[in-house]
């Protein structure tokens, strides 16, 4: 629970399951979210302390990721799947 931690550039698209203090994306605390993204319809949650709710139809595209750089650091195979980052050799 530290307002001081920064949580920029992430995707949640998996299942989230516990007892309690759950969320999309966090379940608990006061971080900053920049550029974050969780699919409610994936994760079985209808909230999340931080992040955008969102779709995986938007995730399957560029255009879903504010300002997220596809040129040095991420990339994505559009209509197939979430983005991925960049390997080199």
């Amino acid at each position: 629970n530290n307002g001081n931690i920064k949580i920029e550039n992430t995707y949640a698209i998996g299942k989230v399951e516990g007892a309690s203090s759950t969320g999309g994306l966090v379940g608990y605390g006061s971080a900053k979210s920049i550029n974050s993204y969780w699919v409610p319809d994936v994760s079985g949650q209808t909230t999340s302390a931080v992040g955008t709710k969102t779709t995986i139809l938007k995730l399957l595209r560029k255009s879903g990721y504010e300002s997220w750089n596809f040129e040095e650091i991420w990339e994505i195979e559009e209509s197939f799947c979430p983005v991925n980052l960049i390997t080199n050799g």
